[in-house]
């Protein structure tokens, strides 16, 4: 039996999974009639989900996002979607593991042809960490200093692959640009509301990833992306263990791999539609 993972959203949040209400069910139909139900009679336990539903029905949506031969592999990306409570519209933690065990024997939701999955998990470590009380004070009182040094170090990185690649910037793909266009995407990642901060390299990942579906660059362009996302991702899989993520970082790890593969396949099948 197939296990889908559904998203509740408003319309227009239809291509951010940050926003709205995650789950899981085996029986997408009896499970959207029976949210449907208990909100109509102003009855869920959600109260975010109620009001939501309370203050525009209309413009709510329950979509499949992805549908899984077995119910683990959606409670695992369930877990990826949401892996702190208040995210969106959700309350609690997505997955069925507990909080502390999580992070600590993570398997990658990712299946293609690309990859070797036994070498990549044996290759990573996910190191369990949040900020200590002093790094929250020392945050707190110089997070707008932190945070233009931790921008800045970000460009530089990015600058120094547009250079190995040979990116032409313009306007609006400037290392910085595309950096700030990275944290205003994941906010609350970058800013450190979930009690750690992304390394450097996902970041810029991140950054590079996003330009994938970009409309201000060419095919040209967002080919030169796949090879700098290609080299940080070669980076990933074969030094894992030395950068030691945390678990911001396999949020955008997953999210890297995701719009890496995704564009490969889609200019693929373009290509061959083409007889190319």
């Amino acid at each position: 039996m197939k296990t889908s993972v559904y998203h509740i959203r408003c319309k227009k949040d239809h291509d951010n999974i940050d926003t709205g209400y995650i789950g899981i069910t085996n029986n997408p139909v009896r499970r959207q009639a029976e949210h449907w139900s208990a909100l109509t009679l102003q009855s869920h336990k959600n109260y975010k989900l109620q009001k939501a539903f309370d203050e525009q029905s209309d413009d709510l949506e329950f979509i499949i996002y992805k549908e899984f031969s077995d119910r683990k592999s959606a409670e695992l990306l369930e877990e990826t979607l949401r892996p702190y409570k208040n995210i969106g519209w959700n309350i609690a933690v997505g997955g069925s593991r507990e909080f502390d065990d999580r992070f600590q024997s993570k398997k990658f939701n990712i299946n293609n042809q690309y990859i070797d999955q036994e070498i990549f998990e044996n290759n990573f470590l996910v190191v369990n960490e949040k900020f200590t009380t002093l790094e929250l004070i020392t945050r707190k009182a110089f997070k707008p200093f932190v945070n233009h040094w931790r921008k800045s170090n970000q460009a530089v990185i990015l600058s120094n692959l547009f250079q190995t690649f040979r990116f032409t910037s313009s306007e609006n793909t400037q290392p910085m640009e595309l950096i700030q266009q990275a944290w205003a995407m994941k906010e609350n990642i970058f800013q450190g509301d979930w009690g750690a901060i992304p390394h450097d390299l996902t970041a810029v990942g991140f950054a590079i990833s996003m330009q994938l579906q970009s409309k201000n660059i060419d095919l040209g362009e967002k080919l030169k992306c796949t090879l700098m996302l290609g080299n940080i991702i070669e980076q990933i899989i074969m030094n894992g263990k030395l950068f030691q993520f945390n678990q911001i970082d396999i949020l955008l790890v997953e999210l890297i791999f995701g719009s890496y593969f995704t564009f490969n396949i889609e200019k693929n099948e373009t290509l061959k539609s083409l007889g190319l």
